[in-house]
């Protein structure tokens, strides 16, 4: 007998412990920051690197309290609850996708002025996000895409 195809639920929930697992890996300075920090050490000026066993110590206590953080609110529940809800907005979106073919079906509208909204028909790909978030063709643009970019990081 063959296995049961998996479910949304399951999918989504695989999908979310796996970030949540990337999420939780301990950190590390990179090679480069150690060795940048290594000659400064070496060095007699006044940005002295700092000792490797202030970064340890450091990095232990930072990655115990990661650990401890990924424990509290990345639980099995939550995870199974987010993708619950995930499953939940698909379907709402696609019930609504499928209800009513034309926008205004009054009998005194005009065939030119009824705006045709398109629905879900048997075998539609369900994973296209074009289906359940419908955008405009063009976007206006207003506002120059690069205003004060330095005002963003303060």
């Amino acid at each position: 007998m063959a296995p049961n195809p998996p479910t949304i639920v399951s999918l989504k929930q695989s999908f979310l412990i796996t970030q949540t697992r990337l999420l939780s890996q301990p950190l590390a300075p990179t090679n480069a920051w150690r060795n940048h920090n290594n000659s400064n050490r070496e060095q007699e000026d006044n940005a002295a690197g700092l000792p490797e066993k202030a970064v340890d110590d450091a990095l232990f206590k930072l990655n115990h309290r990661l650990q401890q953080h990924a424990r509290r609110v990345y639980a099995p529940q939550a995870t199974r609850h987010v993708a619950e809800q995930i499953d939940q907005l698909y379907w709402n979106a696609a019930e609504a996708a499928t209800t009513g073919a034309h926008a205004g079906d009054g009998e005194d509208d005009d065939d030119e002025d009824r705006e045709v909204v398109e629905g879900l028909s048997v075998g539609a790909d369900l994973g296209t996000m074009r289906l359940f978030f419908p955008r405009p063709n063009s976007f206006p643009m207003n506002v120059p895409a690069v205003l004060y970019p330095t005002d963003r990081y303060t």
